[in-house]
């Protein structure tokens, strides 16, 4: 798969994680990650992230509900103020830490496992269904094809548009490739193909995303 574009920068990618990536831009990010692995695995990283620090807030929220103050309000002075939020920041990430590897016994990230979807139909009204932009695994049947070492599934749009390309080595007549952050809504053509031997389509699925 060719790798001469521009990968989407970290500041895009939290935007868009964030939901507040202008329209104009998401379009074009959208399509990127549909082609590009290493930006979807950093996205599935920035979600994570993002993820974890809102679970920790609203923890922290839960915890720590806002009271009416008894006394008179602490005055911090100019120049005591950097020192004020040096400390508040570290106490913040200390318990950030504290939540996420002393309560859930791992580092692991609260990542969204992709939905399975089994490829049966070939261009009929009962093509596989999957949700738009949740990640999936696509699941192709390869019994009745030759072996091979590995074999190459390519997204196509209903108007012919190719939006991804996926390799992996087939086991038990079978090839699952995933698309960390799906697809939009539409109407797909999934192909099977031999990595670098042409145009020659072995096999054809539908795939209605909705």
């Amino acid at each position: 798969m060719p790798q001469d574009w521009e990968h989407i920068s970290e500041e895009r990618l939290e935007q868009y994680s964030l939901g507040i990536l202008p329209e104009d831009d998401e379009r074009g990010v959208e399509e990127h990650l549909l082609i590009c692995p290493d930006c979807q695995r950093r996205l599935t990283e920035t979600d994570q992230y993002v993820q974890a620090l809102r679970e920790a807030a609203a923890e922290y929220r839960r915890r720590h509900p806002r009271r009416e103050p008894k006394r008179a309000p602490i005055r911090v002075w100019p120049h005591q103020r950097p020192r004020m939020i040096w400390v508040l920041g570290t106490a913040c990430l200390l318990w950030f830490l504290v939540w996420k590897f002393g309560f859930t016994g791992s580092g692991g990230g609260h990542a969204v496992a992709p939905v399975a979807v089994q490829l049966q139909a070939l261009r009929n009204a009962d093509a596989a269904d999957a949700a738009a932009h949740a990640p999936l695994r696509l699941i192709a049947d390869l019994s009745g094809l030759p072996e091979r070492s590995s074999w190459q599934i390519d997204v196509v749009e209903a108007a012919g548009r190719a939006v991804g390309s996926f390799e992996g080595r087939p086991e038990g007549g079978r090839l699952e490739v995933e698309i960390g952050q799906g697809l939009p809504a539409g109407q797909y053509w999934v192909r099977v193909r031999e990595p670098g031997a042409g145009d020659q389509v072995y096999r054809e699925f539908g795939l209605r995303v909705r």
